[in-house]
């Protein structure tokens, strides 16, 4: 009978299989790591699963005997006894071990005591220091605890996330994350944020539609990857890879296959033992051998020489050694990071290349407005909250204008994030929308402000089709539609545009302007949306026809504000940074420049300019065959984007 192993089929069901299922083995269903390139009945038969009832509690429980825990593979705790005796590795502390066995056995017992009260002195430092790192470190990984919901025997339950089996029809909603790899089988306005996964700082929008084999996984749109969180719309989808058979978990597993590497310390000080063991050895001889042609007699200068040898090892060597390493763990445990290795802490101090990820490491992982793009200028806003926050890009005076007020407006009303229960202050949702919310409340526009004024009375959810979205709210009289979506989309509806002395009919050349204006800020590495509005007489009208263009809004992922200062201080201590990242091209590079990495390969400080390289270019090269110039182009890069 055939067996599903990781990334392979489902397995086939045993001697109880249920009446009326046809048996399915490996060699018919194939390989469910190509599950997006397969429409989603074909995956739903391969599961053996009806996406309206799911799994039955028994088979749930049967292909959980088969499969295991949804989980990563823990890594083995590494054991007291473990760390003890690892302080006591090293040919220095083998040395110092055998001159004081040799001094006792010479009879100078205080040299032995002096010498075992070193070594256990160094075992101690290093023993409570990495002990307590690595407990620190384990009970972090100790404190996540994810629920999610499953639909079986046809009813939605609430489960732990470690019982889900491959098959389960998991049921997804805003501000979920999700627990094991899916399929896709139904979605309305789902987005996915797959920063952690991909380097994707955008959410992802999500379909059901079977997609080319060979598709990158960052562009896997059918897919809902394990790790990754939604962020906006209702989905379900099907189980297809679990615990370590998991995108998440083949990282993992490339992380465990790295091979442990011993520091620049440590090998410096196994060479320097080295040579210390045949250096007094060879002293030891030459003295005693010098002795006895002068006429000592030879237990004398056997004594001498060991005596000699034992002199010439070094024993406060591992604890000056330890001591330096303890107390740069130490430093670093009170910035908050964890080292749970002493030689780490070297490592750190002898790196020369840094290769760093972009979304959540140099930047801050949150989009936030940048500006909003008006009729007649642009118009900046600030982040560090000192005076004004909006500002007129070029002197121009637009900040408390009716445009900019609007497209604050629009922000707000069209938005579908909410506060989360468990922080007052925090948001749930799409990360775009927390941050106009965000940009909005800087001019203290919140929607118990607006309340009084505008009055929900219908919402359009997001259409993937039209690529927009729109709320209907009554004021007065008249109804207002408040409208965002992809520029391309909302300019080709917009009849006219909102200038500062009211809306004026869209020319054709008003419309390239826009489409220029927004395919500018896009090639800046920027998120581009557009805000429209109408006003009409019923709330029952289409939405997107007639608009009044109001804006455009550029949202970025921003870079944190330590970061270039810690740029500029690596590259003054000759430590090369290069970036590595699964986003565009255009956003990875923007980053890079705004954090300050350059070309200047070994003069401390970037020159030229900024070289990036994407995966696709990478894909055509073959380090082993790959000519000097080729070489030299991938030493010299600053920037690997859309990279897996």
């Amino acid at each position: 009978m055939a067996k599903w192993g990781h990334r392979s089929s489902l397995p086939p069901f045993g001697d109880d299989e249920p009446e009326g299922v046809t048996r399915v083995t490996t060699e018919a269903t194939g390989n469910l790591e190509t599950a997006f390139a397969l429409d989603a009945a074909e995956i739903a038969a391969r599961c053996r699963t009806q996406p309206s009832l799911g799994l039955t509690a028994a088979e749930a429980a049967r292909r959980h005997r088969i499969h295991g825990a949804n989980r990563l593979r823990e890594h083995k705790t590494r054991s007291t006894a473990l760390i003890l005796a690892h302080q006591f590795t090293g040919i220095i502390v083998w040395l110092l071990a055998g001159a004081s066995v040799l001094s006792l056995v010479l009879g100078d017992l205080v040299d032995a005591i002096a010498i075992v009260i070193v070594l256990l002195l160094n075992g101690a430092i290093g023993f409570f220091t990495e002990l307590r790192a690595a407990r620190s470190m384990e009970a972090l990984m100790r404190i996540t605890h994810v629920r999610t919901r499953v639909r079986r025997d046809g009813q939605v339950r609430e489960i732990d996330a470690h019982e889900l089996v491959p098959g389960d029809v998991v049921v997804l909603e805003a501000g979920d994350v999700v627990t094991a790899d899916l399929r896709l089988v139904k979605v309305s306005s789902v987005f996915c944020d797959e920063s952690l996964l991909t380097g994707e700082s955008a959410p992802v929008a999500k379909q059901t539609d079977a997609i080319a084999p060979g598709t990158h996984v960052a562009d896997r749109t059918n897919m809902a990857f394990s790790g990754t969180s939604v962020t906006r719309g209702l989905g379900e989808g099907i189980v297809v890879a679990t615990g370590m058979a998991t995108q998440l978990g083949h990282i993992s597993t490339l992380a465990e296959a790295a091979d442990a590497e011993a520091s620049p310390l440590e090998q410096r000080l196994d060479t320097l033992g080295h040579k210390l063991v045949w250096l007094t050895l060879a002293l030891a001889a030459l003295t005693s051998l010098a002795g006895i042609m002068w006429g000592n007699s030879i237990p004398d200068m056997i004594k001498t020489g060991v005596a000699l040898a034992v002199a010439a090892i070094p024993e406060g060597l591992p604890v000056v050694a330890t001591l330096c390493l303890a107390r740069g763990m130490l430093r670093m445990a009170a910035r908050n990071a964890i080292v749970t290795r002493l030689s780490s802490v070297e490592t750190l101090g002898a790196t020369t290349l840094v290769l760093t990820d972009k979304t959540g490491t140099l930047t801050e992982n949150r989009m936030s407005v940048v500006s909003y793009l008006l009729d007649g200028g642009d118009v900046e806003v600030a982040r560090d909250g000192s005076g004004d926050p909006f500002r007129g890009a070029g002197g121009g005076d637009l900040a408390g204008s009716d445009s900019l007020i609007w497209a604050l407006r629009i922000g707000v009303l069209c938005n579908t994030a909410e506060p989360d229960e468990h922080d007052g202050g925090a948001r749930i949702g799409d990360p775009m929308e927390i941050a106009l919310l965000a940009a909005a409340a800087k001019a203290d526009l919140t929607r118990a402000s607006l309340a009084g004024e505008f009055r929900e009375v219908r919402q359009h959810a997001f259409d993937p089709v039209r690529k927009m979205m729109a709320t209907v709210v009554s004021r007065e009289d008249d109804s207002v539609y408040a409208v965002k979506g992809a520029p391309e989309c909302v300019l080709e509806v917009s009849r006219s545009v909102l200038t500062g002395d009211g809306p004026r009919d869209m020319s054709d050349g008003d419309l390239d302007d826009w489409r220029a204006r927004a395919g500018h800020a896009a090639k800046s590495g920027l998120r581009v949306l557009a805000l429209a509005m109408k006003t009409a007489a019923s709330p029952s009208e289409d939405p997107y026809e007639g608009l009044t263009l109001v804006g455009l809004v550029c949202f970025l992922d921003p870079l944190r504000a330590d970061v270039p200062a810690a740029i500029r201080a690596s590259l003054d201590a000759g430590v090369r940074v290069v970036m590595m990242t699964g986003d565009h091209a255009d956003t990875a590079a923007k980053i890079a420049q705004q954090a300050g990495l350059g070309t200047g390969l070994g003069t401390g400080r970037g020159t030229g300019p900024l070289k990036v390289l994407t995966g696709r270019d990478l894909a055509g090269i073959d380090p082993e065959t790959a000519d000097e110039q080729t070489q030299e182009r991938l030493l010299q890069t600053d920037v690997f984007a859309r990279v897996a």
